[in-house]
């Protein structure tokens, strides 16, 4: 999955829906959550069914929707982008409708909202979009796969995604709107709102300021702290802490001057 890719443009504007998709989706591991914000994660089964609705339709998002189908609690009722990114009434065979409108046909009193946007500015596309489902009332499902290694006693805030090979030591807290792609956070992190770690490594005791985005291969020494807004691009090494507003791009790696027909002929 590429973390920066969300192209949230589709088709159509539904003005009617019928039916709802109804379903219980099973998986090997589910999670209960005590509360909104301030998550404490454990194992365990549950019949309680949620229904969510996913902001985006690009394939990021269509990646989020087969999470939350194949390895979660929760149905996919349906799909809502901004209108004009909407030229048809269903996306993947749901339902698929204009944000303005989206409390009108999936009313936040029965529905939760997965805002499923990649990093586009630092991450700043992301949380508007969850401040704008908030004012509308709603609250935000999570995913953690059952494929990731975490630890018990994980904090986490809404609208937190976790997928796959991810690993995430104890006294670990993250905040709201967090998405953790394959990383390796070792303990006492503390990741703040907004942030997207991409298959990077964090030691123990880094903290993460608010919409930073840390990028494929990259590392963060122990107890170092990361500030706001930064991007440590893909294969960082940051040893020391960071000021706001920084960017960190190491050298690409060179193109030889050996060709790689030369390289087949030796023996």
């Amino acid at each position: 999955m590429d973390p920066l890719e969300c192209a949230d443009t589709g088709r159509g504007l539904v003005s009617e829906i019928s039916a709802l998709r109804a379903g219980l989706i099973c998986s090997a591991t589910v999670y209960n959550f005590s509360s909104q914000i301030g998550y404490r994660f454990s194992l365990g089964t549950t019949g309680n069914m949620k229904e969510v609705v996913i902001f985006g339709a690009g394939r990021f998002a269509e990646v989020v929707r087969f999470y939350f189908e194949n390895d979660s609690e929760y149905s996919v009722a349906g799909h809502t982008v901004d209108k004009e990114y909407i030229d048809s009434g269903s996306f993947k065979g749901l339902p698929f409708v204009e944000f303005d409108e989206v409390q009108k046909i999936f009313p936040p009193e029965r529905y939760l909202m997965f805002i499923a946007v990649g990093s586009q500015r630092v991450n700043q596309l992301r949380s508007g979009k969850y401040q704008a489902a908030e004012e509308k009332g709603y609250r935000f499902a999570s995913y953690i796969s059952s494929r990731a290694t975490i630890v018990p006693g994980l904090e986490y805030g809404p609208n937190t995604l976790i997928v796959e090979g991810s690993s995430v030591g104890p006294f670990v807290r993250l905040g709201k709107n967090v998405f953790i792609l394959g990383s390796r956070l070792h303990h006492h992190c503390s990741i703040d709102d907004h942030c997207t770690i991409a298959e990077a490594t964090l030691a123990g005791s880094v903290s993460v300021g608010t919409h930073t985005f840390i990028g494929l291969n990259a590392s963060v020494s122990q107890s170092v702290s990361i500030a706001r807004r930064n991007v440590i691009g893909d294969g960082s090494i940051i040893r020391d802490s960071t000021k706001d507003n920084e960017v960190y791009r190491p050298p690409r790696t060179k193109t030889s001057s050996i060709s790689s027909d030369r390289l087949s002929k030796l023996g």
